[in-house]
């Protein structure tokens, strides 16, 4: 897998940006483990009612339908990029099913380390 500064850059000025810009509108930190926490302990049935922000909904949304884009934009994307974009090899000895655990096991201690 071959760096790409350009890209890398482009893609850290865009978070960085949206991150700020959370920050500074609503004066809330961006941080998906807390975000998706919220949003899926209100869609259970026996939840108590409180309502998560549209802005919370939005952001579940748009992560879940980003990732649905990436992977069916995938070979267009290696050709733009020059580089896998979701290259399992790499990460944890190619399972994918280790990096869903992986992602899940870092949500779960980053939503323990809040309370």
């Amino acid at each position: 897998m071959s760096f790409t500064p350009y890209t890398s850059l482009l893609g850290g000025l865009i978070l960085s940006g949206s991150t700020s810009a959370l920050l500074t509108s609503y004066g809330r930190v961006f941080g998906v483990s807390g975000i998706t926490h919220t949003v899926l302990d209100e869609a259970k049935p026996d939840s108590p009612g409180r309502r998560v922000t549209e802005w919370k909904w939005s952001t579940f949304a748009g992560l879940i339908a980003g990732g649905a884009v990436l992977r069916l934009a995938e070979s267009s994307l290696i050709q733009l990029v020059g580089a896998p974009v979701f290259d399992h090899s790499a990460q944890l000895g190619g399972s994918l099913t280790r990096t869903i655990i992986a992602g899940l096991l870092v949500g779960a201690g980053t939503r323990v380390s809040c309370n």
